[in-house]
């Protein structure tokens, strides 16, 4: 019985476990799992933007009449006569010896509508003009205030004095650039006798721009024609005209 203890205590144990270390029947550690190889992924080429389709004149010129004003929209009294009275001069002059807008900053293409407030002498003239232009709108707008500028006071070719100033609206839902000015024509060289007036707002949408001239007698309530509302008001309705045929 002491022998038996002694071969199962703690000694017995110690040899044991030698002898089966030193085994040739020793399980060895499993090996670890093969390493997945790795690479550097191929880098993805950046696609190249597609460039914009710019449209030809000929389209150009088919949205500009497409956007066009119309009797139906201005509603009555306006009317489309065959053909408006104008002050006369040259087609290629702002004011006499001085380079017209359009000369300053030729557009790419250009149309224009005309009515007048009913067919009575001394009815309002509103003219719509629809332009497409190359750049962000800055030749016009650089020409805009050198006509201005250059036609400060002069006399036109009915014998009429006319004076210019830039003022008006500066901004129009939808647009993203607003230019305005006033041409108020007198009897007479002191201009204290206002005979008529002419506003002026042009609006740019994108490569679009669109200009609304509404020339008026003064009413009582705006002796000095300062208020732009009624020019506003035509703006307002031509304008979405302009953004849906041109569109950005």
């Amino acid at each position: 019985m002491a022998l038996g203890k002694l071969l199962w205590g703690p000694a017995a144990a110690v040899a044991l476990l030698g002898l089966t270390s030193c085994g040739g029947s020793t399980t060895a550690p499993p090996a670890s799992p093969p390493q997945a190889a790795t690479s550097t992924p191929a880098a993805v080429p950046t696609p190249k933007p597609t460039p914009a389709v710019v449209p030809t004149k000929a389209q150009d010129l088919a949205a500009a009449k497409k956007s066009a004003m119309t009797t139906s929209v201005l509603g009555k009294p306006w009317v489309a006569p065959k053909k408006v009275n104008t002050a006369g001069g040259k087609a290629d002059e702002a004011c006499p010896g001085k380079p017209a807008l359009d000369v300053l900053a030729p557009p790419r293409v250009r149309w224009i509508s005309t009515f007048t407030r009913g067919t009575k002498p001394g009815a309002s003239i509103a003219r719509f003009t629809v332009v497409t232009v190359t750049d962000a709108g800055t030749a016009h707008r650089a020409a805009w205030a050198r006509s201005a500028k250059a036609c400060q006071t002069f006399k036109d070719a009915s014998g009429l004095h006319v004076v210019t100033a830039l003022e008006g609206p500066t901004t129009a839902p939808g647009a993203d650039d607003v230019v305005s000015r006033t041409e108020r024509v007198y009897y007479d060289a002191k201009h204290r006798r206002l005979a008529y007036a002419r506003h002026f707002i042009s609006a740019r949408t994108g490569r679009a721009i669109t200009t609304v001239e509404y020339d008026f007698l003064t009413p009582k309530a705006d002796p000095r024609a300062k208020d732009f509302a009624p020019a506003q008001a035509l703006l307002a309705l031509q304008l979405p005209r302009t953004r849906a045929a041109f569109p950005s």
